[in-house]
C-alpha cells in the first residue's frame, strides 16, 4: 500500500491541503511539519483540509488534524476540514472530534 503525501495548493484567499493514502508513524511527522509550514506562511483568510475517502489511518489522522487546528488558530485563519469517509465520521462522532474540530462530510 502506498505511503501517506501532502498536497499543498493556495487558490483565492485559501490554502489547500489534500492528504492522501496511508498515514503511519514514518510518514505523519513529515506530513504535519509540511502542513505547518504551509499554515504558517499562507497569508490568506482559510485553510481547507481534504482528506481522501481512502485515507487509512485513523488515530495518526485526527492528531495530525487537531495539530493543524492548534496552528491554524495560532496564526488566526478559519479551517474547513472535509472528505471524511463515513467511517472515519464515526469515529469522529464517538470521540467526539465532530464538536472540537470544524468538520463536514460533504
Amino acid at each position: 500500500m502506498p505511503g501517506s503525501q501532502l498536497e499543498v495548493q493556495q487558490s483565492s484567499g485559501s490554502l489547500e491541503l489534500t492528504v492522501k493514502g496511508r498515514l503511519s508513524f514514518e510518514t505523519a511527522p513529515g506530513i504535519r511539519q509540511q502542513g505547518r509550514e504551509a499554515i504558517n506562511a499562507f497569508q490568506g483568510d482559510e485553510v481547507r483540509v481534504f482528506i481522501e475517502p481512502d485515507i487509512r489511518g485513523s488515530s495518526l489522522l485526527f492528531s495530525l488534524l487537531i495539530r493543524w487546528y492548534s496552528d491554524v488558530r495560532k496564526v488566526r485563519k478559519a479551517l474547513q476540514i472535509t472528505g471524511l469517509s463515513d467511517d472515519m465520521m464515526a469515529v469522529a462522532r464517538v470521540c467526539g472530534l465532530e464538536d472540537v474540530l470544524p468538520i463536514s462530510n460533504h
